[in-house]
């Protein structure tokens, strides 16, 4: 991925998880945590696997 993409990826994350947020905090709408939670694995496992395979 160019640096570019990365960074265009990581607005674009960072821009669902605050609308996640807002989802959960303002409209009370309790799915949007869980949702916020997926995501955040789903980075941490990317980022795990990224950093085993460039060791």
């Amino acid at each position: 991925m160019m640096p570019s993409q990365a960074i265009r990826a990581i607005i674009v994350q960072v821009h669902h998880l605050r609308d996640l947020t807002i989802v959960e905090k303002e409209l009370k709408q309790n799915w949007a945590k869980d949702t916020e939670r997926l995501l955040l694995d789903v980075k941490e496992a990317v980022d795990t696997k990224k950093a085993d395979n460039s060791s």
